[in-house]
Order: C-alpha cells, then structure tokens, then sequence
C-alpha cells in the first residue's frame, strides 16, 4: 500500500486498499462525522474537517 499526502494537510490518498478495509474504517468511524472517506478501485481517500476558526472584527 502506498501513501500520498495531497495538497492539503487535512487530505491523505491511500492506494492498493482492500474494499474490505474501507468498509471496516467506514464502520469503526462511523461516529466521527469529521471524518470523510471515498473509495474507488483501491484507492482510499480520507479527509478530516478542519476546526472552525472565529472571524476577527477589525
């Protein structure tokens, strides 16, 4: 399996993932809503929401 980090630090792109991997994260994250994941042929996408931050009056 190999790894590449996107451009974006909250982005990770996984490739040669068994479908039955993904499926066993989907369902062990189920809960964290922050966390997204897309599969396709192998390749596991993940993305994590980064925190909010308050807009500044200036």
């Amino acid at each position: 399996m190999a790894a590449t980090v996107a451009a974006p630090a909250n982005q990770m792109v996984l490739q040669g993932v068994a479908r039955s991997t993904y499926q066993s994260l989907v369902r062990g994250l189920e809960a964290q809503s922050e966390k997204r994941l897309t599969y396709h042929h192998g390749t596991l996408e993940i993305m994590v929401s980064l925190p909010r931050t308050k807009a500044t009056k200036s």
